[in-house]
């Protein structure tokens, strides 16, 4: 979620993620609705109840603040090569929260384990009666279209380090074709399992998030 590391031009996934939960904490908050949060990485960092008081609130602002001052800048460097285990996470939440909660997930499914068990951890979420919002946070010009230079890259993997030597004018298209292929897989199981599944393109504003919140809303009440 680090992703796009040191990029000056465009916040990373996980800074997208932090400016849009804290404008759906607010307006949760507006609609006298109580609200949690949970931080997870290779562990549950942060998991609070759900409540709906103002204080509540605030400290939550808080804790997203704090997220962002230990992930920015030169910062970043020391949170690289964690390995997140996504299906195990994501397996711990279903039971974590009370059967029937409204489960807003920020993520961008890129687990290096088999699909199979990150799809598995998300119908876990639909077999507690959890309504699911699955917000998939990713850089569509780098991460899909894979927008790079023709001419030599050294890739590094934010999570395990290991490092890929390529060009990416040749193998653009068969990049492309297996992203492409791999994210309508995610949308197929999403909705085979009933879960409401959001594309949010880090470089477009946070209307992604808010609207297919409101949509979700309306049909629930």
């Amino acid at each position: 979620m680090l992703f796009p590391h040191a990029d000056k031009k465009s916040q990373s996934k996980l800074f997208f993620s932090i400016y849009s939960a804290a404008a759906l904490i607010r307006l949760l908050r507006n609609q006298r609705d109580a609200v949690g949060l949970t931080l997870f990485s290779s562990e549950i960092e942060l998991a609070t109840p759900a409540r709906l008081n103002e204080a509540h609130c605030q400290n939550l602002y808080h804790e997203l603040t704090s997220l962002m001052e230990r992930t920015g800048g030169q910062k970043t460097d020391k949170l690289l090569n964690r390995k997140a285990d996504a299906p195990e996470m994501l397996n711990q939440l279903a039971e974590l929260y009370p059967r029937r909660s409204l489960v807003i997930l920020f993520t961008d499914m890129l687990d290096e384990g088999p699909s199979e068990e990150l799809f598995s951890a998300l119908r876990h979420f639909r077999y507690n009666k959890h309504e699911v919002i699955l917000f998939h946070v990713r850089d569509h010009k780098l991460e899909e279209q894979f927008d790079f230079p023709s001419r030599p890259h050294r890739f590094v993997d934010m999570e395990t380090g290991r490092v890929l030597r390529v060009n990416p004018g040749e193998i653009r298209k068969v990049y492309q074709e297996k992203i492409r292929e791999y994210y309508s897989g995610i949308r197929l199981k999403c909705g085979q399992y009933d879960i409401d599944f959001t594309e949010a393109d880090i470089r477009q504003d946070f209307r992604e998030v808010l609207l297919p919140f409101l949509i979700k809303r309306q049909k629930m009440y």
